[in-house]
């Protein structure tokens, strides 16, 4: 069951993929605008240890396990 939507869409500033550097699969490399990278900064540092999704067009593409709060309104999705 998903949880509220805590960052839309609209609050990215810029996202790129590339092919992960340490083996196979992807990389996605998220960067926020100012007012949602408090949020996720917030957000990351509040639920350590549980996992959060990704979603686009309602459907989850990834759901990461956050590892540490993330600061600076950068984000790395790898897996």
């Amino acid at each position: 069951m998903l949880g509220p939507s805590i960052i839309s869409g609209d609050q990215i500033q810029d996202a790129s993929a590339s092919q992960n550097p340490r083996g196979i699969g992807y990389v996605v490399d998220l960067q926020f605008k100012p007012a949602a990278a408090n949020t996720w900064a917030d957000f990351t540092a509040a639920h350590i240890g549980t996992q959060t999704a990704f979603t686009l067009d309602s459907q989850v593409v990834s759901a990461p396990m956050i590892q540490e709060a993330i600061p600076g309104g950068r984000t790395q999705i790898s897996g």
